[in-house]
C-alpha cells in the first residue's frame, strides 16, 4: 500500500483501530467483562511466549545462523557497497571457516540466561494452566 497520509492522521486512525475492540467490550459487558477480557488475552499470549521464544532462542546461539560476512568474502552472496549478508542455510554448525565471517551468535552466558528464563516463564505457565483447570484462579 503506496498511501501518502499524514503522520498525525495515520496515528489516529491506527490507534482508533487498535482501542476500538475494548471500547466494543466496555460498552457490551462492562468494566468485569472487559476485565476478564483483557486478563484472557494475557493468559493467551503468556501460553503462547514460550513457542515463541524456543526458536528465537536456538536460532540466535547458532553460528550457522548468526555469521555475517562482507560482499567480498568467498563463498557467493549477492549485495552491493560491501553490506554483510547472512551465512545461514547451507553447512553445517561450524560450516563457517575462521576468516570467513564475523560470528554473532549469543555468548554462553546469555545462551545459559534466556534458557533459564524460558524455563521459568513455561513452568509458571504449565501451573497456570493446571490452576485454571482445577477452576483457581492463576492471577
Amino acid at each position: 500500500m503506496n498511501w501518502s497520509i499524514r503522520p498525525w492522521l495515520r496515528r489516529l486512525v491506527t490507534r482508533s483501530i487498535s482501542i476500538t475492540p475494548s471500547i466494543i467490550i466496555a460498552g457490551a459487558v462492562g468494566r468485569e467483562g472487559l476485565n476478564a477480557a483483557l486478563n484472557g488475552t494475557q493468559v493467551a499470549l503468556s501460553i503462547i511466549l514460550p513457542f515463541v521464544s524456543a526458536p528465537l532462542i536456538y536460532f540466535t546461539c547458532r553460528n550457522k545462523y548468526m555469521t555475517v560476512r562482507a560482499e567480498g568474502d568467498s563463498g557467493g552472496g549477492e549485495g552491493t557497497n560491501g553490506a554483510l549478508h547472512s551465512m545461514g542455510g547451507e553447512g553445517g554448525e561450524e560450516g563457517v571457516g575462521e576468516g570467513e565471517g564475523e560470528k554473532m551468535r549469543n555468548h554462553w552466558f546469555v545462551t545459559v540466561f534466556a534458557v533459564l528464563t524460558w524455563t521459568v516463564i513455561a513452568a509458571m505457565n504449565i501451573a497456570n494452566l493446571v490452576l485454571l483447570g482445577k477452576g483457581q484462579s492463576g492471577a
